[in-house]
This record gives structure tokens, sequence and C-alpha cells, in this order.
């Protein structure tokens, strides 16, 4: 499961599952102070912080 925060994340939910990403969840995921500029997300429950939508991507297939 992977949980973004629309708002803050540097990437949506929507574009998850543009990619063919089922288990997407979007809301707040408390941890969006100090990340500007990054892409970051709850992967499986662990917090992934990475500089791009790609790299962010990387992280979801692996």
């Amino acid at each position: 499961m992977v949980k973004v925060c629309d708002c803050c994340s540097g990437i949506t939910a929507a574009e998850l599952k543009a990619v063919g990403l089922e288990k997407v969840e979007s809301g707040c995921i408390d941890h969006c102070a100090g990340f500007d500029g990054k892409v970051f997300g709850l992967i499986e429950g662990e917090l992934v912080v990475v500089e791009s939508k790609e790299a962010f991507l990387e992280q979801v297939k692996k």
C-alpha cells in the first residue's frame, strides 16, 4: 500500500493510479514538515523521501 498527501507529497494518488498502482491511498501522512522540494510518501508504512517523481515510482516498484 502506498499513501501520499495530494497537497504536500509532490506526487498525487491519481498520478500513482495512472501508472497502474492499485493500492493507493490519499490523505495526511503527518510527515509534511521539512521536505520542501522532495517527493515523499508512505510505502508499506515506511516513509520514503526522494528527489523526483520518477525516483518515488522506482521505490514503489521495489
